[in-house]
C-alpha cells in the first residue's frame, strides 16, 4: 500500500489510535507538537509532509483531518518524494493540473468559490471517491507548492462562506448585466464606459 493510501486509511482516527501510532513509528524524526486551540500537528520536514489532528481539547476528540504534502523548501520542508494523487506533480501550473483532471472547484482568497476553469485561483479542489485533494498555488506563478488530502466530503455550496459580489467575479462568470451594474456603482461611470472596461478586463485574463 502506497503512502497516500496508508494515510487515507488513517483519516478520522485519533493520534493515540494504535494504527496511527504504528504509522508514526516508521518516521523517527517526526516532531509531535503540543496541542494548541484544539489542534495538534505532527511535522515531518525531512519527509515533506505533516499531519493535522483537529477538533477538540483531548486526544480522543482530535481526529486526523488533513495530510499536507510539500514541494522542496516550502516552509523549510524537504520535498515529498512519494507518488502524488491523480498523476500530479509539484510546481505544475493550475492549467497543467486541470489538463490532467478538471477540478471540481477553485477558490480565490477574499472572493470565494470560482468556476472550475478560473485562470488564476489561489487553490483548487478535486473530489475523489476516497478523499478530497486540494492544491495551493505559489503566489502569482499559479504553481502547486502544497497538496492537502482530507476526508471525502461533497461540496456544500449552500453553507460555505460567500463574499459580496464584485464586478470582476460577475464578469468572469459571464454575468455581464450584474458586472456592469456593479462597475457603474463602484466607479460612477456610464454604461458604455463600464462595458468597455469589463470587456478589457476579461480579454486580459
Amino acid at each position: 500500500m502506497g503512502f497516500i493510501h496508508q494515510v487515507v486509511a488513517l483519516l478520522g482516527l485519533t493520534i493515540d489510535n494504535q494504527k496511527v501510532q504504528a504509522f508514526l513509528a516508521n518516521y523517527p524524526t517526526l516532531k509531535i507538537d503540543k496541542p494548541s486551540s484544539g489542534s495538534q500537528y505532527v511535522i515531518g520536514k525531512a519527509y515533506g509532509f505533516y499531519l493535522l489532528f483537529d477538533g477538540g481539547r483531548m486526544p480522543k476528540d482530535r481526529p486526523l483531518t488533513t495530510l499536507f504534502l510539500y514541494a522542496d523548501n516550502i516552509h523549510k520542508h524537504s520535498e515529498f518524494t512519494g507518488e502524488l494523487p491523480l498523476g500530479f506533480k509539484f510546481m505544475q501550473t493550475h492549467k497543467a493540473l486541470a489538463a490532467i483532471k478538471q477540478p471540481d472547484t477553485t477558490w480565490v482568497i477574499g472572493e470565494g468559490r470560482m468556476t472550475s476553469n478560473h485562470p488564476a485561483p489561489d487553490s483548487a479542489t478535486w473530489i475523489t471517491p476516497e478523499f478530497n485533494l486540494l492544491a495551493s498555488y505559489l503566489n502569482d506563478s499559479i504553481k502547486a507548492h502544497i497538496f492537502q488530502i482530507q476526508p471525502y466530503k461533497p461540496l456544500d455550496i449552500e453553507n460555505e462562506w460567500k463574499p459580496a459580489p464584485t464586478w470582476q467575479k460577475m464578469a468572469l462568470e459571464k454575468n455581464m448585466v450584474e458586472a456592469i451594474k456593479l462597475y457603474r456603482s463602484e466607479h460612477n461611470v456610464g454604461m458604455a464606459e463600464a462595458k468597455k472596461a469589463i470587456e478589457e478586463y476579461v480579454s486580459a485574463i
